[in-house]
């Protein structure tokens, strides 16, 4: 008898028709953020509004979301070997080949590794992951991913959610999960389910308590054949499975941003000449040493000071009072007015509205 359900602390993961679904008990922040570093690739999505459902491939932790986290105590049964196996050109017509593999595989110092590879690349070709942040004042976060030189977008999260599933088009929607972060990473067994579904959810909702300061909520899309990115893999011998082009994007609608904030170290004397005046700022883009910068600040503040709605912000450093001890660094925020002046010149104007970072 195979399982419906796996629990791990104190979420369960439960089988449903083509999907899992994640029980925990924890409310949906009112608010989500999202940190990006500055790239050709974070700019075209927040100026065309669209999020990366990520392979987890494409995740920075080698331990988050890793088919090792997949194992089996016992030989799986040939029947589940032929589902998922079966339509896989080289068995499709052959399935002597298949139990020739099958007796291999399922050998105990094999133990299975061909069918859980394979298991992990045809569950993850139709698996998407959005990553968020419920919390958008931890200090780590910028450097960690932004390197202080990106930015950070916020929005309210039952919009963005519902925008989500109002634009998916093709696929399938699953839901909106916390990260379940745990001291150890326990493996899951294959062998006691029929499906993909409990074992796949589990092993790419799982991480390292280490990471807790993030805060991480993750969308999970499905649509068929969005793709492998094999080369992200070390020593793969595989060239990447290319999926439907697109089909990693997910749109949204961008005037639900409510806020976008600047890295402390945006504006570099690298990218830009400054020319101050009193609680004014005249930035004009350079185009040498990079070129690649000029186009992509040029691109982003361009959308930011024509088109953007929300509110746009600047990192600053204060010291905070501590009564009978020395002042403490926090980060704050302080909101600015932007305006293009120029192709490649833009004014930026302080304003007295300061809030915590």
């Amino acid at each position: 008898m195979y399982k419906k359900e796996h629990k791990h602390k104190k979420f369960r993961y439960i089988e449903e028709v083509d999907r899992a679904r994640i029980v925990h008990g924890k409310p949906k922040p009112e608010y989500l953020f999202k940190y990006y570093a500055l790239s050709e690739y974070s700019v075209d999505a927040l100026v065309n509004g669209y999020f990366y459902a990520s392979h987890p491939f494409d995740l920075n932790d080698v331990l988050d979301s890793s088919q090792f986290l997949l194992y089996t105590s016992k030989p799986i049964d040939f029947r589940i070997y032929e589902s998922f196996l079966g339509n896989i050109e080289e068995f499709r017509n052959d399935k002597d080949e298949l139990i020739k593999l099958y007796n291999k595989d399922t050998k105990r110092e094999n133990a299975c590794r061909y069918f859980i590879d394979s298991f992990w690349q045809i569950g993850t070709d139709k698996f998407g992951l959005i990553s968020v942040a419920g919390n958008g004042k931890s200090t780590l976060m910028w450097p960690h991913y932004t390197q202080e030189r990106g930015f950070q977008l916020k929005f309210r999260g039952s919009d963005v959610e519902a925008s989500i599933q109002a634009n998916l088009g093709t696929g399938t929607y699953v839901g909106l999960y916390p990260v379940n972060y745990s001291k150890k990473l326990r493996q899951i067994d294959v062998s006691e389910y029929e499906n993909w579904y409990v074992p796949l959810y589990y092993a790419t909702n799982i991480k390292s308590k280490r990471w807790k300061y993030e805060d991480e909520w993750r969308f999970i899309i499905s649509r068929t054949e969005m793709g492998i990115p094999f080369s992200k893999k070390a020593f793969s011998p595989r060239g990447d499975a290319l999926g439907v082009e697109g089909s990693r994007n997910v749109s949204y609608d961008r005037r639900l941003i409510k806020e976008v904030v600047f890295g402390m170290d945006y504006f570099l004397g690298t990218d830009f000449t400054t020319e101050r005046e009193n609680n004014r700022k005249i930035l004009t883009i350079k185009k040498k040493p990079d070129i690649s910068n000029y186009k992509l600040h040029k691109r982003l503040l361009s959308y930011l000071a024509n088109d953007f709605k929300g509110e746009i912000y600047l990192p600053v450093i204060s010291p905070l009072n501590d009564h009978k001890k020395a002042p403490v660094l926090v980060r704050r925020k302080m909101q600015i007015m932007l305006e293009q002046i120029s192709e490649d010149s833009f004014l930026l104007t302080h304003t007295d509205h300061v809030v915590p970072l």
